[in-house]
Parts: C-alpha cells; structure tokens; sequence
C-alpha cells in the first residue's frame, strides 16, 4: 500500500477509539508486581554506565528487555514514580499497535474491513489487561515492532524487517514467532507459496527465512535462559507433557472463544493439572474442530485459512503451556497478538455483512461499540490498585491460594472491611502460612479485634518460633490485652532474637513500663 494514501479519518477514529478504550487507567496505581519493576527497582534512576549495563545485561523479573528498561528509565526521568506516566506509555503503545493493525490489515484485506477489524482489535474487552497492567508495556512495545515487522515483510523491505524484529526481541521474547508468520504472510495475502507446497518454491522461502530464524533462535535462548534463572520454568515432574498438551489445546480453544464470545474474565487463571481425557479439554478440542468446519464452510481462500490457522498457532506456542512460565494457565493478555488474525477475520466478516445490510450492522457496530467501551471501563477500574485487583481475582478463583492470599494482604493494606472475609478464606485454603496469619492478625488488630488477633498470631509464631517478628507480633498484642507478663516475656525472646529491631525494642520497653505500673494485688 502506498504510505500516501494511507486514511487518516479513519486511522484518527482507530486511534480516538484506542485511547478512549483504557482511559480510566490514568487514574489507577501501580498494582500486582509494578512495585518491584518500577518503585523498588534503582535499576530505573539514570542513565549512568552501570544503570545502562544493568539494563542490557539483566534477567530481572525474568525476562530480557533492555530496549523496555529503558522506554521505562526515560518516564522515571520525566515524570519520577507517577503511576499515570507508566499508564500514558501503554495507552500511546496500544493507540500504536492498533495503528500499525490498520495499516496492515489494509494491505490484506479491503478498507471496510481493515477498518472493521481495527476498531475490534482497538475496543476488545480483551485489550483492557494488556494495557491496564504498567509493567505489561514491556509486551505492547515488543508487539507494536512485532506488527510493524510483518507490514514492511509485506512490501518486500526484508532489511527493515529483520531490524524490527530485533527491536521486538530487545523489548520482550514474542518476536521469535516471526519466521513462522511470514511463511504464514507467504501463503496469503502474498501468494508466494501454493497448497498444497511445492519442495522448490518451500526451500526457497525457507533459505530466505534463515535471517529471522537466526536471530529467534538467539531471542529464544536468551529467555529460556532468563526464565530458568529466575525459577519460572515448570518441571516435567510436576507439569509433564500429557498435561502440557491438553493446555495448550484448552488455551486454543479459550483464546478464540474469547474473541468472539467475550466473557467470565479474571486477572489470574490458575494453573491446574489437565489431560486430554478432561471434560474442559475435550470440548475444546471439538470447539477447535468446529471452528476449522465453519470456516472451511465460508468462501475464505484455501491459503488464507491455511494462514490464519498457522499464524495463531505460532503466536500462541510459547504462552499455551509447551514452555510453561508462571502460574498461570490461560491469561487474557496472550491474546492480545496471538488473536490479530482472527480480528482480522471478524472484520472482514463484518464488512461482507454490511455490504449486504449496512444500516443494521452499523447500528448493530455502534452499539457494540458504546457496549465495549463501558465494559473497558468497568474492567480499567478493576485495576485500579492491589485491593480492587485481587478482590476481584479472589472473587473469581475462590480456590485459588495465590489469589485468596494476595486478596488477603492487599485488602489488609488497604483497610478493606472485606479484609477479615478474605483472610479467612485465606487461612483455610494455606492453614500453615505464617505470613498469612500474620496478615490475618493486623486485619483483626486494625479493627478492633485483639483477642481474635491473638490466636492467629500464636499461630504464626508457632509456625516459626526463631522469628523475631512474629514473637514480636504476639507479644505486643499480649501486652495489648492487659497480659503483660506474658507479654515482657515473648518480646525480650524477640529482641534476643533481633537486637536490631527497633520496633521490638519500643514494644519491650512500653511492656515493662505497663507491668511496673501496675497496681499490687492485696
């Protein structure tokens, strides 16, 4: 497509509407892990020889990303730790991918439906994590070099596409896919290899694709190697390979189910044991099936069905479960390129509709449009901070230990009156938590509650009877509820056990004031 005629009316409105999709979020805070990326992390604060070294060598959090560390570092530099600098960065670099959608999908399909697809990609209650989430921009920028890859694959510029994906691996590892999405731009829209394939004309579009394969193969190692040094690879003796591959044919199936019929969404989707005999997979797998049956049904070319099938299945081997990275079984945030090119068929499926019927599928867009938006709206305030975030995953996942706890912790920080119900049901799902009972205790001290405080504190110092806090924790609200000899007692251990701990000190001291004042009994 001729960069000239690229239109800027409706490229404003893909925009307009990308931007007004996560809006709300430039009034949220930091949730989840951002405190670690960004308010404990010195790694940000300069542009020195060691911060600069520290960003390109650093498998933080992980992960390999220096051209991310340092779109990071340039916000803290202008804008010091105000959540809504973070946010504005991952609002501007999804008004970018959806840009970069439009153009490409211009070079694929019509302008209706290159439009059509733009504007669902743009307002998918499925974008919200993807945004919502500051530490998350570090994937909205390997995507948005990503996309822009495969538009200047399309006009033939292979220099500038092996240059974008190395800035996509410099920011996060989604670029090692390309090679298998340019075969997949080879079948369709460019035409370049027939089905079925001919050996010749597949040696040679491989042998072209040797460049981009050298350097995934590089991105590749590079983050398996980040990931196992940070301990994120599951084990084959906990995630075997049976379980492995019923993920990823579930997650399929999710995916593609939540692009169409949108729904049920959680920040965390807890991984649990799967195989292929499971209810859940074997639906999912028939869902998958139906899907390649309809649209076979359809008059999409042989080469562009081949295409989208091939294109999904690359982007989303590395996040399906076959690599397995976290504790997460599914989360809404992969979709985010994985789904492009089922976007791209809805739009175009939607644009073949409104040449047939276009007052009822533009009343129909606009009011899926006005519905999207308040459902964004509704999803960007659920993270607004840790207390709303894992309130919300709690609410969802009531089994899930990761969820309850954090839900627990954060509504705690927080002062949640929803604290005490939370750190209960946490306290069920991990009984020999310390740090969970913990938790528990300063929820019932802060309302009012100290004897109740008691019992879970004895707790969690019986769960760990060389730790000093959690003597100290005992022995202040013993010395809270008048029982003061005990009280002197378990905090003199404390402070025997940490001398450095002021606050112990102070709790000691106010203790052994309390006990001389005490009246003598008769």
């Amino acid at each position: 497509m001729n960069p000239r005629r690229f239109p800027r009316a409706p490229a404003a409105a893909v925009a307009a509407a990308a931007l007004l999709s996560c809006l709300p979020i430039l009034r949220n805070g930091f949730v989840w892990d951002d405190a670690v990326f960004f308010v404990q992390n010195a790694g940000l604060r300069g542009f020195d020889p060691v911060r600069l070294r520290w960003m390109l060598t650093t498998f933080h959090m992980g992960q390999w990303r220096p051209l991310s560390w340092l779109a990071w570092a340039l916000v803290h530099a202008a804008f010091g730790l105000e959540p809504w600098a973070y946010h504005a960065l991952s609002l501007a670099l999804h008004a970018g991918c959806a840009l970069a959608f439009y153009r490409l999908a211009l070079a694929i399909v019509d302008a209706p439906a290159a439009l059509g697809a733009a504007l669902l990609f743009a307002l998918h209650p499925l974008r919200v994590e993807s945004v919502a989430w500051a530490s998350n921009a570090h994937a909205l920028l390997a995507d948005l070099f990503y996309i822009l890859a495969a538009l200047v694959y399309l006009r033939r510029r292979p220099r500038a596409c092996l240059a974008l994906q190395a800035l996509s691996l410099l920011s996060k590892a989604d670029a090692v896919t390309l090679p298998v999405v340019l075969l997949a731009l080879d079948l369709y829209p460019l035409r370049r290899l027939r089905l079925p394939p001919r050996p010749r004309e597949l040696a040679a579009l491989l042998r072209e694709k040797l460049p981009y394969l050298v350097l995934s193969l590089a991105g590749a190692l590079v983050a398996l190697r980040a990931q196992h040094a940070a301990g994120n690879l599951a084990r084959l003796e906990t995630h075997g390979p049976g379980s492995r591959l019923a993920q990823l044919v579930f997650s399929s199936s999710f995916y593609l189910r939540q692009t169409f019929l949108p729904g049920g969404f959680s920040p965390l989707y807890p991984l649990r044991p799967l195989s292929l005999l499971d209810p859940g997979v074997l639906l999912s797998a028939g869902a998958l099936a139906a899907a390649a049956f309809l649209l076979k049904k359809t008059k999409v070319p042989v080469e562009a069905r081949a295409a989208l099938w091939l294109a999904y299945a690359a982007l989303l081997l590395p996040v399906a479960g076959l690599f397995q990275n976290g504790v997460q079984l599914t989360a809404l945030r992969y979709s985010y390129l994985a789904c492009l090119g089922w976007t791209l068929a809805a739009g175009a499926g939607l644009a073949r509709l409104g040449s047939r019927f276009p007052k009822a599928v533009a009343a129909a867009g606009a009011a899926l449009a006005i519905g999207a938006v308040a459902a964004d709206w509704t999803l960007a305030a659920r993270w607004k901070d840790d207390a709303a975030l894992w309130s919300w995953a709690a609410e969802r996942q009531p089994g899930s230990r990761i969820a309850v706890s954090n839900a627990c912790h954060a509504t705690i920080s927080a002062r949640d009156p929803r604290a005490e119900r939370f750190c209960g049901a946490a306290a069920d799902l991990l009984p020999e938590d310390a740090g969970l009972q913990t938790a528990i205790g300063l929820a019932l001290v802060r309302g009012g509650d100290p004897a109740r405080a008691l019992e879970h504190f004895a707790e969690a110092a019986r769960l760990e009877p060389r730790s000093a806090r959690a003597l100290g924790n005992e022995g202040s609200v013993l010395a809270m509820v008048g029982r003061l000899d005990e009280a002197v007692e378990l905090l003199s251990r404390a402070a025997r056990l940490d001398p450095d701990d002021a606050e112990i000190r102070k709790n000691l001291e106010r203790a052994r004031a309390q006990a001389r004042r005490r009246p003598l009994k008769e």
